[in-house]
């Protein structure tokens, strides 16, 4: 009896799992790209209109850039010819021209020579901050360790100096710096109490016309 109705146990129940649904994996399935008749990826043409913008204000500022530096070294090769030619004209006078004349002549060359260094250094000191800062460190090494001491500047170099005034050392920090338009771009004047320190080109210039005369 018992060993009957095991028998129509296990058989209802290899009923049920022969009635169960058979489970299959899924195969994954990848999302399709979008493409063109060429296979390749399709893009966006605001993608494209952006790119083609990038590209083209890029060659603009590159094209700007390169302007810029050819018009510069135009100016630069036209001030060396002006130099040479000058020089070449001074030489071939001197050839033709007498003892009595020679020292007039010379103070003419000279004139000439200190006129084109103002031009050319004048240009350098627009393009230079670093002009300024050297003038500034030279002013100072000739003012007295005591007092107190006023810088003057010209207001545009005002904030290139204040900038650079604390990597000038101890004594810089002890100085006041004011603008002056009186000063000329890329020079300054120190002055501690009667003295006064003037690195302008200018009066460099002064100078050098003062010493060429003597």
């Amino acid at each position: 009896m018992d060993q009957s109705r095991l028998e129509r146990t296990r058989r209802a129940s290899l009923t049920t799992r022969s009635a169960a649904p058979v489970l299959q994996p899924l195969r994954f399935e990848p999302p399709k790209l979008a493409t063109t008749n060429g296979g390749r990826m399709a893009r966006d043409p605001a993608d494209e209109a952006a790119l083609a913008e990038a590209y083209a204000a890029g060659r603009r500022e590159a094209e700007a850039e390169l302007a810029v530096a050819v018009d510069a070294h135009r100016r630069a090769t036209e001030q060396q010819q002006y130099a040479a030619a000058a020089l070449a004209n001074a030489l071939d006078r001197i050839e033709h021209v007498d003892l009595g004349t020679l020292h007039d002549f010379q103070q003419q060359v000279l004139s000439l020579a200190v006129a084109l260094a103002e031009e050319l250094v004048g240009r350098e000191l627009q393009a230079f901050d670093d002009v300024v800062l050297a003038n500034v460190e030279r002013a100072l090494s000739l003012v007295p360790e005591r007092g107190d001491v006023v810088l003057r500047v010209h207001p545009t170099d005002l904030a290139g100096v204040l900038e650079g005034a604390a990597m000038m050392g101890h004594r810089a920090g002890d100085v006041q710096v004011v603008a002056d338009p009186s000063v000329q771009r890329g020079g300054c004047v120190a002055s501690c109490g009667p003295l006064q320190v003037d690195a302008q080109f200018d009066g460099a210039l002064a100078r050098l016309r003062e010493a060429f005369a003597s």
